[in-house]
């Protein structure tokens, strides 16, 4: 399968997907957010995949929005401006249940759904030169559909704050907030990002997938009924071979050998 906008590599159960576009600075056109999203399918429907590590070429992670395909949008009509809208939108409703560890490898800045893209990974390891924002506000618009993603990440009063003023921010305080994982030295970057994906991937697949399905699912319920459902969730587990072949492998001092069931 070949794409325009980014790049797709598997090695080792970890997918490695690139935003590509590194002279418009990876913007996240609706092409852009069709080709990411199926990219994100493939990698979550092959069973040879584990893990995926999500980074942008060149200076930037990704600058967010097309500023010249937002400018030929204006003429357009409502329900069409709707139903194209629904690529991003897809993408981050597809982010928001994902059942595989995504590990962002933030080489450069993010701002605008660039930045909703770094909020959306599980991980993020980012470089101390990169920047973030959600810009919008300076362009007369307002972050819409990344709203979710980073009041999962940041909570309602960071992203607030964001969001009205605007403010671009430092890697470090990215760090402080909760945006980012970890940052590290410029240019070592993907090689963190990628460490920790070879690391996860030897993880049981199950282990992975079963405890982010369990984690998206009770994100907004009422603490008693998402104790309950995670109560269901351990069930599935103790019937599973790989706690079986994990608590084997641990009192046998080896490796376990994982199955993903």
């Amino acid at each position: 399968m070949s794409y325009e906008t980014l790049t797709y590599e598997r090695d080792a159960g970890v997918a490695e997907i690139t935003l590509d576009q590194p002279e418009k600075h990876n913007p996240l056109s609706n092409a852009a957010a069709l080709e990411l999203t199926a990219a994100l399918e493939r990698a979550h429907d092959d069973n040879d995949t584990t893990v995926v590590v999500l980074t942008g070429a060149g200076e930037s992670f990704s600058a967010g929005g097309d500023i010249e395909e937002f400018r030929d949008q204006m003429d357009k009509r409502a329900t069409e401006l709707f139903e194209e809208g629904r690529a991003s939108a897809e993408l981050f409703q597809l982010l928001a249940r994902y059942e595989k560890p995504i590990v962002g490898a933030i080489t450069g800045s993010a701002f605008g759904g660039g930045c909703g893209l770094v909020a959306a990974c599980d991980l993020a390891y980012a470089s101390e030169r990169a920047q973030f924002g959600t810009t919008e506000i300076t362009l007369g618009l307002f972050p819409m559909v990344i709203l979710p993603a980073l009041r999962t990440a940041l909570g309602d009063q960071k992203t607030l704050e964001l969001a009205l003023t605007g403010r671009r921010i430092e890697a470090d305080e990215a760090e402080d907030i909760g945006l980012v994982t970890e940052t590290v030295a410029d240019g070592t970057v993907l090689d963190r990002a990628r460490e920790t994906a070879r690391e996860l991937a030897g993880r049981s697949p199950l282990a992975l997938t079963l405890g982010l399905h369990a984690f998206n699912e009770t994100t907004d319920m009422p603490a008693e009924r998402a104790i309950e459902t995670l109560n269901a969730y351990r069930v599935l587990f103790y019937k599973s071979h790989d706690l079986k072949e994990g608590a084997e492998a641990f009192l046998e001092d080896r490796d376990p050998e994982w199955k993903g069931v």
